[in-house]
């Protein structure tokens, strides 16, 4: 209990780098925590900023002996990215609604 794994750079398919860490909450429930690196470095220490977390209880990708940590990681990316992914384009509706009313003409 309270294992702490830790992987960084994790570099994704565009180039960005990030941080990610396991925390063994008790023997089959893990916490990954993916952090990505801050623009500024204080006295040349990396600095990071907590993005994402996922906690896994149910989905433990195994090779029928141990938990596959790549795998893991890989996951938690992704899933990430399709948060992000989906916060952009809900952000692009409510701006093309706002567009569309501030061009509507006032007539009902």
């Amino acid at each position: 209990m309270g294992v702490l794994l830790e992987k960084f750079p994790i570099i994704a398919p565009d180039g960005e780098e990030y941080r990610i860490t396991f925390y063994e909450e008790i023997a089959t429930v893990w916490t990954a925590t993916l952090y990505k690196e801050r623009k500024w470095k204080l006295f040349g220490m990396f600095r990071f900023k907590k993005i994402y977390e996922v906690c896994f209880e149910d989905y433990n990708p195994t090779d029928d002996k141990r938990v596959d940590f790549a795998a893991c990681a890989k996951y938690v990316w992704r899933e990430y990215k399709k948060e992000v992914n989906a916060r952009i384009k809900s952000e692009q509706l409510r701006l093309d609604a706002v567009k569309h009313f501030e061009e509507w003409d006032g007539k009902l």
